[in-house]
């Protein structure tokens, strides 16, 4: 289980972590005016759940790559 990072339109970075109890976090960095997306973080159950999250939240496509490919890929 590793974490997993998609980068909005608008250049905002989620990222879904993997807990040891099964559960996933849906969260985004701090900018300086606080949160871009108020609405993290959240748990889900599953990691199809939090991608689907992620989506109905930003109304967008995401493409989730492991974290150290999405660092290599910037």
């Amino acid at each position: 289980m590793s974490t997993l990072e998609a980068k909005t339109e608008k250049g905002v970075v989620l990222r879904i972590v993997p807990y040891a109890d099964g559960s996933y976090r849906l969260d985004c960095d701090w900018s300086e005016r606080g949160k871009p997306i108020i609405e993290l973080p959240r748990f889900y159950r599953s990691e199809r759940g939090a991608k689907q999250g992620a989506a109905l939240i930003t109304g967008e496509r995401l493409t989730w790559a492991p974290k150290d490919a999405a660092q290599q890929a910037n």
